[in-house]
């Protein structure tokens, strides 16, 4: 066990001054308190909502209605992702103590206000009913029906500089030339300071819409989802220069661990260019890679009809028990 001393240095009495506090607070030092109420949200395109719709209720589609827009605006509230360890005990002789075996997770939620359109609930009751279809009772592949989902976290006026546009001022402000420090004005656009990255995202859960015939409200909506992992990526700033300011997210998901990813990046141009042009989803993408198909040796071949085993989705419920007993 460590030994404790006890001394007067000023290290130790830092935490009983107010003016140490204080001056350890300053938001360059990005030390100052977080704000709960700015964050933005992003979804992928679920591979079984575009196969369906195309682009038209898939984010990032053209004429999706704004979806892109409704899902960030409209999250009203927003739980970031949680990690646990599991844990096993030992108690051989004396005290137990406990180690780790593993890692687990709970769900999280995201609570949406509800557009006169419903064009967010849609969204979420079309990919749902997509996942298991409730007249077949197909299920379809888990990589068709996930997407990525990132959080970001933003702080107040720490990002660009940007000046107050003439179109910014109010009309008795635009022309009068004795509102010069009005006119030459800036601020500072919100910074994120990181960002949750979570894979696999499917909804489990979607909540009711209440309606009663009180005072009116603003109508809202749950949804829970689950995932296979998260990460946080933090974006360093301020006075800490060994952290670039905005890491690209594409390079911190861990994508030099994923076996497909390393596929991918060991094509040569040719097949690279052959594997764009066939539109193959990442499911099929990935079965080449476990199987190690040699997409080089097809593409100078220029085989475009080369298609991978056809994926059926399959019914499992022939394999439940008879819910009636039979006499």
């Amino acid at each position: 066990m460590a030994r404790v001393t006890f001394n007067e240095t000023k290290a130790a009495q830092r935490y009983n001054s107010f003016n140490e506090f204080r001056a350890q607070i300053n938001p360059s030092y990005n030390t100052g308190p977080s704000y709960n109420n700015l964050y933005g949200v992003q979804f992928g395109p679920p591979n079984v909502l575009q196969a369906a719709y195309q682009s038209r209720l898939v984010p990032g589609g053209n004429n999706n209605g704004n979806l892109d827009f409704l899902l960030n605006s409209y999250a009203q509230e927003v739980s970031s992702p949680t990690r646990n360890l599991t844990t096993s005990t030992v108690n051989n002789i004396g005290t137990a103590y406990k180690y780790a075996t593993g890692q687990s997770h709970s769900e999280m939620s995201i609570n949406f206000l509800l557009p006169r359109g419903a064009r967010s609930y849609t969204f979420f009751e079309r990919w749902m009913s997509h996942i298991n279809n409730d007249a077949t009772n197909y299920v379809d592949y888990f990589d068709d029906y996930t997407t990525d989902l990132i959080i970001y976290k933003f702080e107040r006026g720490e990002g660009k500089k940007e000046q107050v546009k003439q179109s910014d001022l109010i009309k008795e402000q635009q022309g009068d030339s004795k509102k010069k420090n009005m006119q030459n004005a800036h601020y500072y656009e919100n910074q994120i300071s990181g960002a949750w990255v979570i894979e696999e995202v499917f909804p489990y859960n979607l909540g009711s819409v209440a309606m009663q015939n009180g005072p009116a409200a603003l109508s809202s909506f749950s949804v829970g989802f689950q995932y296979s992992r998260w990460r946080w990526f933090p974006n360093f700033s301020g006075n800490d220069k060994k952290f670039s300011r905005n890491p690209p997210l594409s390079s911190l998901i861990n994508q030099n661990k994923n076996p497909t990813f390393n596929w991918i990046k060991s094509l040569g141009a040719v097949a690279q260019a052959f594997l764009n042009a066939n539109n193959w989803t990442p499911s099929e993408i990935a079965e080449f890679a476990s199987n190690g198909i040699d997409l080089n040796t097809i593409a100078q071949d220029n085989s475009p009809n080369f298609t991978p085993p056809p994926n059926i989705p399959v019914s499992y419920t022939h394999l439940t028990l008879p819910t009636k007993r039979i006499v």
